[in-house]
């Protein structure tokens, strides 16, 4: 399998990424697959992790349309093709104790006027007392595959949060369609409002046992 890898923003030993990230992880025609079977998963609208771990909507943090898929005959190439990449990734920049993912969530941020898709800043990695008990193992490794062009939306830049936000420590990771971005489930990053069109993505979690 011949696939383009890139680095953010120069490869040093002892050094944690911010992010990295993959292009041409699918094909096109592989992509329209994935995209297509997407859409027909049932759609809900998206949650954040609330009070004792509960998950709860909330329009002031998250604005979006979300989807989760679990390995099936039809949709396990899928998972196949996520978990290579993330072994490569890992292996070669954060060397992460992994386990895996058990399903992926397709997610999508429409323009609205009145509330436009979004993600405020957040970090996937649960942390403190309210962390669920079901969740036997800890979000490490965050991977987002891009499914729109460019042209597709307008806003809904991406973000990591690298120091304090009134030192304007914010890195815009460049988005394009097909690409993969990876970064530490730990870092705090979020999903700028949508001006104008649709953004999908779909985002996996690989996790493992806590961090030591």
């Amino acid at each position: 399998m011949s696939r383009m890898l890139y680095l953010f923003p120069k490869e040093r030993a002892g050094v944690t990424y911010p992010y990295v990230y993959w292009d041409q992880m699918f094909t096109d025609d592989e992509l329209k697959q994935v995209i297509d079977y997407c859409e027909t998963l049932e759609k809900m609208d998206g949650t954040t992790v609330g009070k004792n771990g509960e998950q709860v909507t909330s329009n002031e943090a998250r604005v979006s349309t979300i989807a989760w898929a679990n390995p099936k005959e039809e949709s396990q190439w899928i998972f196949d093709r996520f978990l290579w990449v993330a072994d490569r990734l890992n292996e070669r920049f954060y060397e992460f104790n992994l386990n895996g993912f058990e399903s992926f969530q397709y997610t999508v941020y429409e323009a609205n006027e009145d509330n436009p898709g979004k993600y405020d800043y957040h970090m996937d990695t649960i942390m403190g007392l309210d962390k669920p008990i079901e969740m036997a193992e800890t979000r490490k490794l965050s991977m987002s595959l891009i499914l729109s062009d460019e042209d597709e939306y307008e806003g809904g830049e991406f973000y990591i949060q690298t120091g304090s936000p009134d030192q304007d420590k914010l890195l815009k990771m460049e988005q394009k369609k097909g690409r993969c971005l990876a970064f530490p489930s730990f870092m705090i990053h979020g999903v700028a409002p949508v001006t104008k069109g649709t953004r999908r993505s779909i985002v996996v979690w690989v996790e493992g046992p806590k961090f030591k």
